[in-house]
Formats: C-alpha cells, sequence, structure tokens
C-alpha cells in the first residue's frame, strides 16, 4: 500500500510538468516574430504505476498511478514541406535572375522609348534620303555624319552597358559564392552542437530552427538534397558536388579564367578542382544569364543556344598571333569548342588576266563589254581625241574598269610584266570566269578583241594524316583529337560540319591553328548578336560608301571619270588610335567609329562613277548633284543579306532580337509571378504547421495555469491529511 507521503509526490510531479508546459508557452510566445522559429509543446507521458505483478507486491486492489513526466519537448516540423518548399525555392531563385537580368537587357534597348537603336538607324536612314535629294549641299552631308556617329555611339553605349551588366552579375556570382559557403560552415557547425546535445537523448530544437532556416535559404541559392543521419547530423549535396558532410564542408572556389581574346570572368569549381555546375537556384541564374565558358571538347554547358564565341589565329611555327593567315566568320551553337589546326595544301588563287591594250585611232573611240564573275555585264566607252599620250589612255582605261568593279568583281592595274597591258584579277578568290570583248565605232561595231579567262581556285585544306584526308584536326584538350569534315568551300572560305565558318589566307603549305572558345549565357548571346547586327550593317554600308564617289574628289577632278573613293564610312577606333593610317572596317560594335576623314563632309560619296542607265551600266563622268551612291546607301535599309542566320534587313534582324528578347523576358516574368505563387501556397502549408498561434498559444498558458494550480491545491490538500494524521489523530477524549 503506498506511503501517506505518495501524494505529495504526485502534485510534485503534476505541478513540474505543468510549469513546463508553461515554459514551453512562453518559449513560443516569446519567439512568435522570429524567422525560422518552429512551435514547440511538451510532450507529456504517465510515469511507471503501482504495483507491478510478482509474488511479492503489496495487497492492493489495481495498479495506482504514479503521476505525470514530461516525455519531450516537441517541434512541429513537417519534412515533406520542408522538402517541397525548398524544391520550389530554388526555382524561385532561378527565375528571380532570369527576370531581373532580361528586364535590365531590355532597358538597355531602350526599345519600348523613341530612344532606341531602331529609331537612331531610322534617322540615319532618313539623313541618307535627304542626301539624295540635296547631295551639294554641306549641311545635308554633315546631317549624314553627325547621325552616323549616332549609331556608332548607340552601339557603343549598348555595349558598355552590357559589359557592366556583365560585371555586375560576375561580382554578384563571387557574392553568391562566399553566401553559399558561410551557410555550409554555419550548417557544419551546428551539426556539431545539435550531435553534442542529442547524444544523450535530448533534441536541440531551437538549433534545428536554425539549421533549417538557414537550409531554407542556402535552397534559393543553389539546389540543395538533404539527409540526415541517426546522430542528428545533415548531409548537404549542392549541385554536382557536396557542400556539408557531418561537421566538414567543401568550398565553392571562382577562379578568374580567360577566354581566347583574353577576357576574364569568374569560372565556378569546387576546392577538389572539379567543375562546379548547378542545376537551380540563383547560382545557375546567374551563370546561365552572365554566361560560363564551354569546356574544351564540348559545345555546350548548359544546353542552350545562348552564347558569344572567341577565337585566337596562332601561327604554331611561332607561337604568335597570325590574324593575316586566317579570320573566323562564324561560330554556331553546334560549333565545338577546341584547337582547330589547319593545313592549307593549296592557297586559294583570284582568276587573272594580262589585257593587251592597244589605244584606238585618232578621232574614234572603242567600246569594252565585260561580262563580270557572276555573270554581269558593264560597259564602257572612251576615244582618242588625238591630244592625248597612249600613257593617258593606258591610265583612263584602267580608271573606267575600276569605275565597274562592283559590277564586274573585277579591279585593274597597269601590268608590271608587259608594259603597256592591263592586269584584271578578280576580287574574290575561286574559280570563276569573266570575259572583256572590245567593239570599234562603225556604224555596226565589228568586235576587235575577245579574251575569256576561265581560271582561279578554291583553297584545298588537307590533314597529313596518316592518312591524308581533306579534314581539319580538333584538339580537343587532354590528348583527345578528332577530325571535322569540311562541307563546303567557296575561295578563301570553308565550312565545317559543325558550323564553324573560315577565311583561309595562308599560303599554300602553311599551319594554323585557331582557338575557339565559346561563353554560354544569355548576356553574352545579346552581345554577340548585337554585334553581328553592328558589324554587317557597318561592313555593307562601307562596301556602298567605298563604291561611292565624293564631292571632294567631284571638285578637285571636274569633268572626268573617277574611281571609286574607297573610303570607308564606318572604322574600328583601336586600329585607327593605334595609327591614324590603319581605317579597317571595325571588329566590334564598342569600337565602331565614323571614319575621321569625313570630319570633311564634302569626303561623303554620294555620287557614284557609273550609272545604270541606259543599261547596261557604264562610267560617267559625275557631279556635284550626282546622287546615285547616297540613294543606293538609303536602299540598303531595305534590302536582305546573307550575313545572318537568315536572310533579312538590318532592321528585321534587330526586330527578331529584341523581339526575341521581349518574348524571353515575358516567360521569365510569368514563370517568376507563378513561382511565387507556388512558393508561397507551399510556405503557407508549412507555416500552418510550424507557426506560432498567439491564440492557441493563449488557450495552452490557461490550460497549464489551471492544471498548475490544481497539482497545488493537491498539495494543501495532501498537507492537510497528514496534518490531520500528525496533530490531531488519537488526541479525542484527552
Amino acid at each position: 500500500m503506498p506511503s501517506t507521503f505518495f501524494g505529495l509526490e504526485i502534485a510534485r510531479r503534476g505541478i513540474m510538468a505543468n510549469k513546463a508546459g508553461l515554459d514551453v508557452t512562453g518559449h513560443n510566445v516569446a519567439n512568435v516574430n522570429t524567422e525560422g522559429y518552429s512551435r514547440q509543446t511538451v510532450v507529456l507521458g504517465t510515469t511507471p504505476s503501482l504495483f507491478q505483478p510478482s509474488m511479492q507486491r503489496s495487497s492492493y486492489t489495481g495498479q495506482i498511478g504514479t503521476g505525470v513526466n514530461v516525455d519531450q519537448i516537441k517541434r512541429y516540423r513537417d519534412s515533406f514541406l520542408d522538402l517541397q518548399y525548398r524544391n520550389e525555392n530554388r526555382a524561385l531563385g532561378y527565375w528571380s535572375i532570369q527576370s531581373d537580368v532580361l528586364e535590365k537587357i531590355q532597358s538597355i534597348l531602350s526599345e519600348e522609348s523613341n530612344t532606341g537603336l531602331a529609331q537612331v538607324m531610322d534617322q540615319f536612314w532618313e539623313g541618307w534620303e535627304d542626301l539624295t535629294a540635296h547631295p551639294e549641299q554641306p549641311a545635308a552631308r554633315g546631317v549624314v555624319v553627325e547621325r552616323g556617329k549616332a549609331v556608332a555611339e548607340t552601339f557603343a553605349h549598348i555595349s558598355r552597358q552590357i559589359r557592366q551588366l556583365e560585371t555586375d552579375m560576375n561580382d554578384k556570382l563571387l557574392s553568391t559564392v562566399q553566401t553559399i559557403n558561410s551557410y555550409g560552415d554555419q550548417i557544419a557547425r551546428l551539426n556539431n552542437q545539435i550531435q553534442a546535445i542529442e547524444v544523450s537523448g535530448e533534441k536541440a530544437n531551437d538549433l534545428r530552427d536554425k539549421r533549417d532556416l538557414l537550409l531554407d535559404k542556402l535552397s534559393s541559392l543553389i539546389d540543395i538534397t538533404v539527409s540526415e543521419d541517426r546522430s542528428g547530423m545533415v548531409s548537404v549535396g549542392a549541385g554536382n558536388g557536396t557542400l556539408v558532410s557531418g561537421g566538414s564542408t567543401n568550398k565553392l572556389v571562382v577562379e578568374d579564367r580567360t577566354d581566347a581574346n583574353g577576357k576574364g570572368l569568374y569560372e565556378l569549381k569546387w576546392n577538389t578542382g572539379m567543375v562546379a555546375l548547378p542545376s537551380s537556384g540563383e547560382l545557375r541564374g546567374i551563370l546561365e544569364a552572365r554566361g560560363a565558358l564551354v569546356p574544351a571538347g564540348y559545345s555546350s554547358l548548359f544546353g542552350t543556344t545562348n552564347f558569344d564565341w572567341q577565337a585566337q589565329v596562332i601561327d604554331p611555327l611561332t607561337s604568335q598571333p597570325a590574324p593575316n593567315k586566317m579570320q573566323v566568320v562564324d561560330v554556331t551553337a553546334e560549333t565545338v569548342v577546341g584547337t582547330y589546326k589547319v593545313h592549307v595544301g593549296t592557297a586559294a588563287v583570284k582568276n587573272s588576266a594580262s589585257l593587251s591594250f592597244t589605244p584606238p585611232a585618232a578621232g574614234h573611240s572603242e567600246t569594252y563589254k565585260i561580262t563580270g564573275i557572276d555573270g554581269s555585264v558593264c560597259q564602257f566607252t572612251f576615244s582618242n581625241d588625238g591630244i592625248k599620250t597612249a600613257a593617258d589612255m593606258l591610265n583612263e582605261a584602267i580608271t573606267n574598269f575600276n569605275a565597274l568593279t562592283s559590277h564586274s568583281g573585277l579591279t585593274a592595274q597597269a601590268s608590271t610584266l608587259v608594259p603597256g597591258n592591263i592586269d584584271l584579277t578578280a576580287v574574290k578568290a575561286g574559280n570563276n570566269t569573266f570575259r572583256v570583248q572590245k567593239f570599234d565605232d562603225a556604224p555596226v561595231p565589228n568586235m576587235v578583241s575577245d579574251q575569256t579567262c576561265t581560271g582561279g581556285s578554291n583553297v584545298i585544306i588537307t590533314d597529313p594524316g596518316p592518312p591524308p584526308t581533306s579534314t581539319v584536326k580538333l584538339d580537343q584538350g587532354g590528348g583527345v583529337t578528332k577530325q571535322v569534315a569540311i562541307t563546303k568551300v567557296d575561295g578563301n572560305q570553308i565550312t565545317l560540319d559543325n558550323g564553324l565558318v573560315l577565311n583561309v589566307t595562308a599560303g599554300s603549305g602553311e599551319d594554323v591553328h585557331v582557338n575557339i572558345s565559346k561563353r554560354e549565357g544569355q548576356i553574352a548571346d545579346i552581345r554577340r548578336k548585337l554585334n553581328k547586327l553592328a558589324m554587317v550593317f557597318a561592313s555593307e554600308l562601307n562596301k556602298k560608301h567605298m563604291e561611292g564617289v565624293s564631292l571632294e574628289a567631284i571638285q578637285n577632278s571636274p569633268n572626268k571619270i573617277l574611281e571609286p573613293s574607297g573610303i570607308r564610312f564606318f572604322v574600328d577606333a583601336v586600329a585607327y588610335h593605334a595609327n591614324a593610317s590603319n581605317l579597317f572596317d571595325p571588329v566590334d560594335m564598342e569600337h565602331m567609329i565614323v571614319n575621321p576623314l569625313l570630319d570633311n563632309s564634302a569626303k561623303v560619296a554620294a555620287a557614284r562613277p557609273e550609272r545604270d542607265q541606259p543599261s547596261p551600266p557604264r562610267p560617267s563622268v559625275p557631279y556635284e548633284g550626282n546622287s546615285d551612291n547616297s540613294r543606293e546607301i538609303a536602299q540598303l535599309k531595305y534590302q536582305k543579306f546573307g550575313s545572318f542566320p537568315q536572310p533579312s534587313t538590318c532592321d528585321d534582324y534587330y526586330r527578331t532580337v529584341s523581339g526575341d528578347l521581349g518574348v524571353s523576358g515575358q516567360q521569365a516574368e510569368r514563370m517568376y509571378k507563378n513561382q511565387t505563387m507556388l512558393t508561397d501556397t507551399v510556405m503557407g502549408q508549412r507555416d500552418s504547421v510550424t507557426s506560432v498561434s498567439l491564440d492557441e498559444e493563449m488557450t495552452n498558458m490557461i490550460r497549464f495555469q489551471q492544471a498548475y494550480n490544481a497539482a497545488a491545491r493537491m498539495v494543501n490538500a495532501v498537507d492537510e491529511m497528514i496534518d490531520t494524521i500528525i496533530n490531531r489523530m488519537g488526541m479525542v477524549g484527552r
């Protein structure tokens, strides 16, 4: 039979248990606004009852309870909702970066306002149209030059803004990596603390809250997998590596790696040396937005078609750059990164011929009919007035030939081997045919001579083998090489089956190496596309402007047939500043400037050295009011160019680029909003389990308070019983 004092122990246990309940309730209320806190509650259980069955047990009917005990302090957490939340959170992190970057790129292009590139280019074309109406006016010429400068500066400004955005994302990559590593260190320390506490069977609820909060934050930065062992430690996988394993961590590191052009950005690795490749989260979004170097032997890192490419041409004999031996024309999404080793079996040859020149007799004229390398026909007529010398007439004939270069595809110069002859050379290498016929000035013209020249050859590329093959060797690094087939040869230009296009200008028997690197990302892609637009725009406009005749030349040589000016409208700023005589086509949009020669607007080539009417084209004497070339330049706005991925005008190509960017931006924004809603939904479900409800806690406080008071009353009751036994029992009758 239990002792008389047995009731005091039961009451004590009740007081202590309900006191613990009040303490936990107070802890919940105090942390109602604490980030990551999970509500807790005491789990009460009965203590072992009296008496246990045995042969010697006391004679007492049934078992009597011994009170209450706090079995554990329970933390409300749902591991499935945690997993769901972290999965949604990493997608939210990815789309937040994508949406933000695409919005910034759209802002850089400013196409929603009237200050964007499209508007500036329209004004440039309008300037040429105005010049067509008033070619003799310096003001009209000055407007063309100034609007050309506005186009060049707009391209340069866009390039600088894109480069700054790229730099910002590069800095964000570094800070994100530092944050991830910091979270990893904190999780590892918490692992050790939790293990030290829970080895005795306790639950480190508050430390687990801190660790889960870090895991939640980490999940927005990089895709993670979390597994917990029996000791309470968690291992955290991040991307393609392990960030935390128990109490130890691995580190993400960044290294400044340069591409083929020497441009360096941070590339992501593990401290073990393995390339780090997250599949989601902000880190993946940053890499896809800013761009990451594609490893050698691969054409893509993320499986997208967003990329920019860099190339460096090397002479393997000297290991020095050799841009004069080969130029990279184009790189596609299928082009594999690596070193392309090209052996020139036979260099391309231009078709050429030496034309025997005999001037017409005094008082007579002769007509030259030229069938050019593309089949187009043009002609010119010149006469002997009896005053001109043979040398004068030779130079006049050469001038007439060169005035028709844009139609015939031929250039002319006085022969150095046969004095008095004219050397004609095709402007383009490769096998082709041209024909020159000469007619006298009889009423029914007689053909005096007829010379057809078929010649020239395409470049021949061979891999010495063994065995010899008509392929290019690709060095993918690590001793791995492969043969890449050539699918097309056109003069100096070869196209490989992975889309790489090279212009080969090296001599026969020479070896040339081309290092191709690619940076895959949205910023890199928009830069590549805009750079393509700028280069095609500048190149085509330069070609047409070089075919024209300037007002200055007309004024200096009145009443004469003139050769094309050969003056480029746009030139490369870097080359020009290195040497003022380097007036080359620009190589990137950031360094595109208007030719400084055109500060003298009289050098703007608005006239042409030939006229198309009457057909066929023939040289003419340009005059100050001639605006044939400015009209043709203005028409470039509506001309489709095959240099783009699909033949299109500059305006159409830019509209396609900006339109695709707009669609991508809308999709990213839509996905970001959808993902925000999904993440908030899961967060709401999880909060319904883990968050503190003040109403519920107030109820618990009253419940535990009343139970505490009742247990205290029980102590009083037992105390009175004991007092009766000790002080009053047996006192009756005394």
